[in-house]
């Protein structure tokens, strides 16, 4: 299913909410890609659930988020993002504006 969701990643403006799941022994990263569509709904897709292995760092979780943006190559389609209340978002975020070439808002 992602993939028929491929070309519009691609071709729209997207905001990407960034969650940390801690439910189980194996940490997970859900990372869900908005954009809106044609006709002015809005349009969601997982783009990606990866598993946190090693550290809980925010330069650790950049990491693994860059590599889903990058395998999709949406890396210049990208408005912002939204995470969840922790005390790594500061590191995120700068690992993630440094990847991106975002300006950094606080």
């Amino acid at each position: 299913m992602i993939f028929e969701h491929v070309y519009l990643l691609q071709e729209r403006f997207l905001l990407l909410r960034i969650h940390g799941l801690h439910r189980t022994n194996r940490p997970f990263l859900e990372i869900v890609a908005y954009w809106i569509s044609d006709s002015w709904e809005m349009e969601e897709v997982l783009i990606g659930f990866e598993e946190i292995r090693g550290s809980h760092m925010g330069a650790n979780m950049a990491w693994i988020i860059n590599n889903v943006v990058a395998r999709y190559r949406i890396q210049n389609r990208i408005l912002g993002f939204t995470t969840a209340s922790a005390s790594n978002n500061r590191t995120l975020t700068e690992a993630l504006n440094n990847a991106w070439s975002l300006q950094s808002v606080e």
